[in-house]
């Protein structure tokens, strides 16, 4: 005897993450840009703390210590390179650099200058987020370890 034919249904329960969301600030003097990867960010899981000058991303960065830093490389009160200068003074949390720039030049003086990562605009919303949770993951097993 065999079993009637039923349609296949795979029943699921919504995945749900034993971490607290991720905590990443952007800092980019563009309100446009950071109000879209808010709405990119915060449906995947992030906490998102926003920073529309590099002198209020510095002070927002070492009072709320995020897990992730995300800096334009071009503001006008304080550029991306002097913003990751200033943060590695007291925090070895992960930055993203993002620019427009692909030169290699400029790429290199952000990674010297402290930066983990660097991604050129315009770029994919899952390469960004694939690279947050890169960076995330790292800090994290960085905070296991010490």
């Amino acid at each position: 005897m065999s079993l009637p034919a039923y349609p296949f249904r795979q029943i699921t329960a919504p995945v749900r993450r034993m971490s607290l969301p991720t905590r990443v600030l952007i800092i980019d003097d563009d309100r446009e840009t950071t109000d879209l990867f808010k709405v990119i960010l915060e449906p995947n899981d992030f906490d998102v703390l926003v920073a529309n000058s590099g002198q209020e991303g510095v002070r927002l960065a070492r009072s709320m210590q995020p897990d992730v830093l995300v800096v334009d490389m071009l503001m006008p009160d304080m550029d991306g390179l002097a913003v990751c200068q200033e943060v590695r003074r007291f925090s070895n949390a992960p930055i993203l650099m993002l620019t427009a720039f692909g030169k290699p030049s400029v790429m290199e003086q952000a990674l010297d200058e402290g930066a983990d990562d660097y991604l050129i605009k315009p770029l994919s919303n899952t390469l960004f987020i694939a690279s947050l949770n890169k960076l995330a993951r790292r800090a994290r097993l960085n905070q296991k370890v010490n």
